[in-house]
């Protein structure tokens, strides 16, 4: 029975050519045994050429031990060639903390590449069940997964330029169990399953049985809704990556930006599914779990009425708003780059003054004409009657409280944060952008604005020409 769902699997669902090679993952369990019995059995038929590899995480003494010999003694009957890997789960986890289980999947994962690669196998085949993926989908829910979580472990996917496949997806751990017992397989029990501490565990001894009270095919059940899912999934990723072009403004692998209010306009499902998306693009993210609720976080903040500011998430995630446009980029020491400093500098006139070798450079020329429009457009620029200023010197600095400029067409002073409000200019930004003043007089903030200090009139002989060079960190 078994043999033949596999088969099929095989044929019509995985897709998997004639003269492909296999390699199949065996800790020695029920579901591996049973895997590479059955595939050894179609091998011949199929033109599989077979491999094996086992990872000893080195976790529970002498019984991983026996588990190894046992490995190789199983492939040494079926004649097929076995790799043996070892895996410092402990060290790993003594050196950089986190979940053992997490660690040892991971350094798994990493050990099934390796060997595959090195062996020339594009196929890796992996024991995974019904049970597995009923307990796996159950578990998503309870922490709070987003509706695509519920489709579970996939059947086939790419990775490493590899494809993982899991033949036994659509059969059940008694199914497995009973092939086991006909073919007088005699596979290896590992003794931390029956432990109820890790979360999958508890599921499998202590939930399930409860629900099998219910409903006997519960599993059967939660296995169909994710196959149900995955088909929903297929239309809804179309709508996704519709809905992500028509709001997105700049993407890279470290941050992405989209418009506030194209993402508003979307429907709540779309926002989530969209949000969703863009944490899964960003690779510093790739291992961590997108839950339902830091979604929602980000989706209520970026509809939020606050027109700027930034909230830090869990993960290094960190989410800025400048008025219409929203950014999640990694949280570090140079987001945003608040933490430069930066003091009071003279400027040279005539000359190029470099304010910080990440912000950029202002640049002073003099002329006795007026300089053309292409020269003053090329750069943010403005320009003076240089006879009409105080003979104190030009002076550069960051922003400081109580900053005030006189403007044209207004009578008095405006607050200098008043205007970068009005500019748009984020908040994380302000304290970046040059201000250039004379005796403490604002003379010019760089693309915000002039202040009507000297104007140039038709008696100016001397124009004093100041150019904003900005570096990348500002754009």
């Amino acid at each position: 029975m078994l043999r033949e769902v596999v088969d099929r699997v095989m044929q019509q669902e995985l897709q998997v050519p004639k003269q492909a090679s296999i390699l199949v993952a065996v800790s020695g369990g029920p579901d591996s045994i049973a895997l590479l019995h059955i595939l050894k059995s179609l091998s011949e038929e199929y033109q599989w050429r077979m491999g094996v590899i086992h990872v000893n995480h080195q976790l529970r003494g002498e019984e991983s031990s026996l588990d190894e010999q046992y490995v190789e003694e199983v492939c040494l009957q079926l004649g097929i060639p076995c790799w043996i890997e070892w895996v410092d789960v402990k060290g790993v986890w003594h050196q950089e903390g986190g979940n053992k289980q997490d660690i040892a999947r991971t350094l798994r994962y990493e050990a099934f590449a390796k060997v595959a690669k090195r062996e020339s196998f594009g196929y890796v085949a992996l024991g995974h069940h019904q049970d597995d993926q009923a307990e796996t989908i159950l578990m998503r829910l309870i922490r709070g997964t987003h509706s695509s979580g519920l489709i579970g472990i996939p059947i086939r996917r790419t990775w490493e330029s590899l494809v993982l496949i899991r033949p036994l997806l659509s059969s059940s751990r008694e199914m497995v169990d009973t092939y086991c017992k006909q073919h007088h397989l005699s596979p290896r029990t590992d003794q931390s399953n029956l432990v109820a501490e890790y979360t999958r565990n508890f599921l499998r001894l202590h939930i399930f049985p409860e629900l099998e009270k219910i409903n006997p095919k519960v599993k059967e059940t939660i296995s169909q809704l994710g196959a149900r899912m995955l088909e929903e999934e297929e239309v809804w990723k179309e709508w996704e990556d519709r809905a992500f072009k028509k709001i997105s403004l700049k993407q890279d692998h470290r941050q992405v930006s989209w418009s506030r209010k194209r993402f508003q306009d979307l429907p709540i499902a779309l926002q989530r599914r969209v949000v969703k998306l863009i944490l899964s693009s960003l690779d510093w993210l790739t291992d961590v779990e997108i839950t339902y609720s830091r979604i929602e976080q980000i989706r209520n903040w970026a509809s939020s009425p606050a027109p700027s500011g930034e909230i830090h998430l869990e993960k290094g995630i960190l989410v800025r708003k400048s008025y219409e446009i929203v950014t999640i980029l990694k949280q570090s020491s140079k987001d945003g780059a608040t933490t430069l400093t930066w003091g009071e500098l003279k400027l040279s006139i005539p000359g190029e003054t470099e304010v910080h070798p990440s912000l950029g450079a202002i640049e002073a020329r003099l002329f006795e004409q007026p300089q053309s429009e292409e020269w003053v457009s090329s750069y943010p620029s403005v320009v003076f009657d240089y006879d009409q200023l105080p003979a104190s010197p030009v002076l550069i600095r960051p922003r400081k409280a109580g900053d005030r400029m006189s403007c044209f067409g207004l009578q008095g002073t405006k607050k200098v944060k008043e205007l970068m409000i009005e500019k748009q200019i984020p908040r994380h930004l302000r304290d970046l952008i040059p201000v250039i003043h004379i005796d403490d007089q604002v003379l010019w903030i760089p693309d915000v604005r002039r202040s009507a200090i000297a104007p140039v009139t038709d008696q100016t002989s001397c124009y004093l020409y100041l150019r904003w060079h900005s570096y990348t960190m500002l754009e």
